[in-house]
């Protein structure tokens, strides 16, 4: 982990090396939500919603990594995995490629 000397309010916090924003539509969200039968928290609601994600598009910083979240939970692993393989984890290694060939395309 790296630190940010910049931190506000003088507080050195490691940064992380990774940030996975698993990426859905408002509508998939509401979807998934009504679907798990539960019921919507005071924040699930539509307006709200979008405020989020429209939050989260806007974070641009080098280890924020947008996840295409609409797939299948297999789909989503290996996308993180992947990401991982190619990206901190490789760089923490002594960049001897590694082999991922076990997930599905």
């Amino acid at each position: 982990m790296r630190h940010d000397g910049g931190a506000r309010a003088g507080l050195r916090a490691p940064l992380p090396d990774a940030v996975y924003f698993l990426d859905i539509t408002v509508e998939q969200g509401l979807s998934r939500i009504s679907h798990r039968g539960a019921g919507t928290n005071l924040f699930e609601l539509e307006e709200d919603l979008r405020k989020v994600r429209d939050i989260f598009h806007g974070i641009r910083r080098p280890y924020m990594v947008p996840i295409d979240g609409s797939g299948s939970v297999d789909d989503v692993a290996n996308a993180i995995t992947r990401h991982l393989f190619e990206g901190p984890l490789f760089r923490a290694t002594c960049h001897v490629p590694v082999s991922y060939t076990h997930l599905r395309a």
